[in-house]
């Protein structure tokens, strides 16, 4: 059953709260600011233009950022390895005294924690274009090796990752997690964390859902579903380039995904939530261009926020690029990565005639040529397909969703199907469903007994499941519906399933070896609290040269790990100079979109402690031209938005106010 097609019958009304920030100016010398208490009637009625929103991270007791990472609060990752090169990435937030312009950031990557041993180094220039986001493709690095990385500006060292290299030659051993469905506001990413404990994993595969657009209390959970623990940023469903922006910078604070990202590299994939729910060439599901507009600039936009946040290798030159691509761990596994949403998507077949096309696509014409290459030119043991939805043939009990996976595309999964059955050793890794999946590709549903490959569908990091959306299911099925029954109609209508979860949340581990590879599930023991213990359950053998799967009792054994990278920033570099800046801030202003304006500013920023603020909008002349906002918020992120076209052209500055002190932020009126 595919979630996010039910899902959308609960989408409620967007929420008109946007957010972001910018330059910081103490505009406190022009003239004496008047008190709140001293505002004018005008100012009062200058309220009706402002839109605040005060709100906090539900029941977390995890910091909504940490204060000892300034100025790189979203940590450090790493991506796409090659045999001698791997992306970095880190985000820097420019501080209080920041004038705008350029930031040069210094990177350095090593063989040890402590960057001592020193094997590649350099500089990056990043600013508001690229929202701050720094991106290195570091080359010149051996196959297979661990390597450490960090980066520094404004006198301050990030945290340290951890990555490691695409092995070549003829590895014995490698360890592979996958993760999927990410979803922010209907739980705690705890099943990150846990992935980040696999200090032996060789890389992550990230097979989509990174993000959701939805806007907060207008996805798919009902009243009598699971509670939301933390909403998402912005409030509203994300449309713009600074929106997308934005929700990745949130995502980016969780702690849990920010140390996974930390310890481990990361093959990133997209699917539909990175842009909106079911999306196509040439639409979405979930978009509706007479009220949301252009679809190709909104999916531009999700594109662009994505390449900025995730570290996926660009083009040459810099920009998006495709990201179907094959990842070659020498003669053992190749990993062939696709794209099933963006690149040549048919829309949604809606009835039979359409659904039985076959000219209809889902990889378009260009892709299905490289794919069909590729796995015709693989020479390794084992060749493993990246996916985002369902291949093998499911029966979906007639609740919606069938449309949306190869299910709905029968004739082009026909023509991949010829391709896979000439082939051995063939796993294909797929994510989307929100449910722990091990099946036998069957081209015939009808006859399980005859199985070309194996496919692993994994649970989802914190995205309601089905017994989540008891009272939806319900209303979509019928109040007779037992939830378990699902579960034991399931394994009756698809013989072709030797595993079937969809309780629990978690993630897999794909073992490979020359001999045999195994797949191990585990499940995070909550994700409506934040929780570190998890458990093992499902594992799945599929011996060389047979072509499905047996079960057994254990996990493949972990391997022998390098040291993990350090929970803290170093206080100095291996050249000594101690120059980091350990000044607390109890407020930070992550971004302040669009600038200049024309309708709107929007303000994001975020409190690590409960805090009394007070925001307003001054001109040049220190005149408070509109109050915002005042009173008192609890920890969390924030967002303040004001209109500003009823405003003269010119400068003025956005202030908040605490205990503390002030922060500002000029923005131009055009």
């Amino acid at each position: 059953m595919n979630m996010k097609r039910i899902a959308f019958l609960l989408a409620g009304i967007i929420l008109p709260f946007y957010l972001h920030a910018q330059e910081d100016i103490d505009i406190s010398h022009i003239k004496k600011i008047p008190s709140w208490e001293e505002l004018t009637q005008q100012d009062q009625a200058n309220k009706k233009n402002v839109i605040p929103h005060s709100r906090q991270l539900g029941k977390s007791s995890a910091a909504v950022f940490e204060e000892e990472l300034a100025p790189f609060y979203h940590g450090v990752a790493s991506g796409d390895p090659l045999n001698d090169r791997v992306i970095i990435w880190t985000r820097v937030t420019p501080p209080a005294d920041f004038e705008g312009g350029d930031v040069t950031v210094a990177w350095r990557v090593g063989t040890d924690p402590e960057l001592a041993d020193m094997v590649n180094e350099g500089t990056f220039v990043t600013n508001e274009e690229r929202d701050f986001t720094v991106k290195i493709d570091v080359t010149g690095l051996d196959a297979g090796a661990t390597y450490y990385y960090g980066f520094t500006a404004f006198d301050a060292h990030s945290l340290t990752g951890r990555t490691k290299t695409v092995a070549d030659g003829s590895p014995e051993n490698l360890r592979f997690g996958v993760v999927s469905c990410s979803h922010y506001q209907q739980g705690y990413f705890n099943a990150y964390g846990n992935l980040a404990e696999q200090l032996d994993l060789d890389a992550v595969f990230h097979l989509g859902d990174y993000i959701y657009e939805y806007g907060t209390y207008s996805d798919f959970l009902g009243e009598g579903d699971t509670i939301f623990p933390r909403p998402h940023d912005p409030l509203n469903e994300i449309l713009t380039l600074e929106d997308y922006r934005t929700r990745h910078s949130l995502y980016k604070l969780d702690p849990n995904l920010r140390k996974a990202h930390q310890q481990l590299p990361f093959i990133n994939i997209w699917d539909d939530h990175e842009t909106a729910n079911d999306s196509w060439t040439g639409g979405a599901d979930n978009h509706d261009p007479e009220t949301e507009g252009d679809w190709e600039v909104r999916k531009s936009n999700g594109v662009k926020a994505f390449f900025e946040w995730v570290p996926i290798r660009e083009a040459e030159g810099g920009g998006p690029t495709k990201i179907y691509r094959t990842f070659k761990y020498g003669d053992l596994v190749d990993f062939i990565m696709i794209d099933t949403r963006l690149e040549g998507r048919d829309k949604q077949a809606t009835n039979d005639e359409e659904l039985n096309d076959p000219n209809r696509t889902l990889l378009g014409a260009e892709q299905l040529e490289w794919l069909t290459n590729e796995l015709n030119s693989s020479t390794a043991k084992w060749t493993v397909l990246g996916n985002q939805v369902i291949f093998t043939p499911v029966d979906l009990l007639g609740l919606p969703g069938s449309e949306d996976m190869w299910n709905g595309y029968p004739a082009e999964r026909e023509k991949v199907i010829e391709v896979l059955q000439e082939l051995d050793n063939i796993i294909i890794i797929t994510g989307d469903f929100h449910m722990g999946i091990a099946a036998d590709v069957t081209p015939n549903p009808a006859d399980p007994s005859v199985s070309i490959g194996t496919e692993f569908v994994v649970p989802s990091v914190s995205t309601a499941n089905v017994n989540e959306l008891e009272d939806l299911i319900r209303e979509v099925v019928g109040e007779s519906i037992d939830i378990d029954q699902i579960d034991d109609l399931a394994k009756i209508f698809n013989k072709q399933m030797k595993y079937f979860n969809m309780y629990d949340h978690g993630f897999y581990i794909l073992d490979v070896k020359n001999e045999q590879a195994q797949v191990d599930y585990y499940y995070t023991e909550s994700i409506l609290e934040e929780a570190t213990g998890y458990r093992q359950e499902g594992s799945f053998l599929i011996a060389d040269q047979a072509s499905s799967m047996v079960e057994v009792d254990t996990p493949a054994p972990s391997a022998d790990a390098p040291a993990a990278a350090p929970d803290t920033p170093p206080l100095f570099i291996h050249t000594g100079i101690d120059d980091r800046n350990t000044a607390n801030q109890s407020l930070i202003i992550l971004a302040h979109y669009p600038n200049p304006a024309t309708e709107r500013s929007d303000l994001v920023y975020a409190l690590s402690k409960p805090m009394t603020i007070q925001a307003g909008l001054y001109d040049v002349s220190g005149k408070l031209v509109k109050r915002i906002f005042s009173g008192k918020q609890q920890e969390g992120v924030y967002s303040l938005r004001t209109t500003v076209s009823d405003l003269a052209a010119g400068i003025y500055f956005f202030q908040i106010e605490t205990e503390e002190g002030r922060i500002s932020r000029k923005i131009v009126v055009e």
